[in-house]
């Protein structure tokens, strides 16, 4: 290095200040339990205390007269006194880290701390070293920032998107998930704006600084709340289905915001809504044939009526063409003789036709409304249904369901609807709940057949109101549900039917129906003594947010 290393001298012959300063130093160096060593202007240590000393692993007094190239290695030492040159060259104080292995072996993060010493008049004496031993503190910050990166990489990993959001619904933090799904271009973007213009369609056309969006209430409410089927906006105007927790956020059991954890449901809907429609075409392949039947009856007599009909008119013809030849004979004053007319009608079965033929007209009228009221019902539960809920009678979803699955229930049940009096307007996506409807009519059907007994079984639907709540049960008096597979039915593809009686979703669908879509229940209550399976469907009476 081109430095000659100092030689170490006594404590006795090395110069330095007073006896009685040096002993007050050394006094004050004990009481501290870091290391601390005192140097004098040839930087010779002329004092340490014992931290010092165990940091050596030697006594005390082995360190007192020598330099830093006694006790450390070279390398070390050459960068050591190096650093101890600059601080009497420049004056004032010195600080720097480094690492030290200390005489237990241990590698330890030291923060140095040096400032000169000097006399009353002014002359330089030293300089006094404190080693703090900073190594929890850097294990503490490479502990954070590897939290830190944590979070970071898992912000940036997940697909659903996490907003940080204070007291005014302002983001304070955002991963990239949630900047794409509201069209944000980057996290960054999205702090400190206000999110109630995303978070709440209708929060676009509040005033700025109003923050009263439907969000911000529920973050200052300061509990975890969980919406399903909610909306957002994104920049550019467009609204888009979203599932979202808010969960609060405290500090020193202060309210300070909440986090916000959505996820875009746009194709999760497009999809449920091709399922719904495949599960619908397919309950609805399954009754194709029973609804032909069932159209097929009236079509019948229908169209005998209409032989009828047919072949009535042509007596009514002749008796019209007799009745006017014999009156172009008569003589005009007297008319046609009473027994000519007689015979007439008596040829022409007009008796019989003026009986007949309005019965025969009726009949097939009511043949064709019942046709009509078949079709119309088929329309009803085959409609798509719209996004958004309207009241629907649940009485009238019953009537139709039964009316549409007769041909499934008739061969094997009989079915009775007591359904409350009065119209029961819930709030719903009628389609859904008519397809829950079916599903459950079409299993008890199928269940009791499955027992193969000569009689007809018994499927009874209920409506009733319960508080706010409307209910919904369909039971039967089949075999019941096996205690064992109780808690799996509303499993997505379980099923106990063989091959080709069904795929396991019919019941998974409902559920879903019945709990995400519209906030209710769907339970199972099994029968008396293990037999038959009530199902009961609880809707709320009023919309509610779910």
């Amino acid at each position: 290095m081109g430095t000659a290393a100092p030689s170490s001298r006594s404590a006795s012959t090395a110069p330095g200040p007073g006896d009685d300063v040096l002993d007050v130093l050394r006094a004050v160096m004990e009481a501290i339990p870091a290391p601390v060593f005192f140097k004098d202007e040839d930087l010779v240590y002329r004092a340490c205390n014992a931290a010092f000393a165990a940091y050596l692993g030697r006594p005390a007094e082995d360190v007192v007269g020598k330099t830093v190239y006694d006790i450390a290695p070279r390398h070390l030492a050459e960068t050591y006194d190096r650093a101890d040159r600059d601080l009497l060259a420049q004056g004032g104080t010195q600080i720097y880290e480094t690492q030290m292995r200390y005489a237990d072996g241990s590698i330890r993060d030291i923060s140095f701390h040096k400032a000169l010493f000097r006399s009353k008049a002014g002359n330089l004496r030293g300089m006094i070293g404190v080693m703090l031993d900073i190594t929890p503190g850097k294990r503490a910050e490479s502990a954070l920032r590897e939290r830190e990166e944590s979070l970071r990489l898992l912000l940036e990993a997940t697909d659903e998107g996490i907003i940080a959001a204070d007291m005014e619904c302002r983001c304070t933090l955002a991963n990239p998930a949630a900047a794409r799904m509201l069209g944000a271009g980057t996290a960054e973007s999205l702090q400190g704006c206000c999110l109630c213009a995303y978070v709440d369609p209708a929060g676009v056309d509040m005033e700025e600084g109003d923050h009263a969006c439907s969000v911000a209430l529920k973050i200052r409410e300061g509990r975890p709340q969980r919406v399903i089927d909610g909306m957002f906006r994104r920049r550019t105007g467009e609204i888009f289905p979203v599932d979202y927790t808010i969960s609060p956020m405290f500090r020193e059991d202060r309210l300070v915001g909440a986090v916000l954890v959505f996820s875009d449901n746009t194709q999760r809907r497009q999809l449920e809504s091709q399922l719904y429609q495949a599960s619908k075409m397919e309950a609805l392949g399954t009754l194709a044939a029973g609804i032909a039947h069932e159209i097929n009856t009236p079509i019948q007599y229908i169209g005998d009526n209409l032989s009828f009909i047919e072949d009535s008119l042509a007596d009514v013809v002749r008796i019209l063409d007799g009745l006017r030849g014999a009156a172009a004979a008569a003589d005009a004053e007297r008319g046609i003789p009473r027994a000519e007319a007689q015979r007439l009608l008596d040829e022409g079965n007009a008796a019989f036709l003026m009986e007949e033929l309005p019965a025969a007209i009726g009949q097939s009228r009511d043949g064709v409304a019942h046709v009509s009221h078949i079709v119309q019902s088929m329309r009803e539960f085959s409609h798509p249904g719209g996004q958004s809920k309207s009241l629907a009678d649940l009485n009238h979803l019953v009537e139709n369901t039964c009316l549409v699955t007769t041909n499934i229930w008739k061969h094997v049940a009989r079915l009775d609807a007591d359904l409350a009096e009065g119209p029961i307007n819930v709030p719903c996506h009628a389609v859904d709940i008519s397809q829950v409807l079916l599903n459950l009519i079409v299993n008890a059907a199928q269940a009791i057949e499955a027992e193969g007994r000569s009689g007809l079984g018994l499927i009874t639907v209920s409506t009733r109101r319960d508080g706010d709540m409307a209910e919904i049960r369909v039971s039967d008096d089949g075999p019941g549900v096996p205690p064992e597979i109780c808690g799996r039915i509303f499993d997505p593809f379980f099923t106990t039917k063989p091959a080709g009686k069904g795929t396991g979703q019919g019941l998974a669908i409902s559920f879903d129906v019945v709990t995400r879509r519209h906030g209710g229940s769907l339970s199972l209550v099994p029968g008396a003594a293990g037999r038959g399976a009530c199902f009961v469907v609880r809707l709320p009476m009023e919309a509610k947010s779910v």
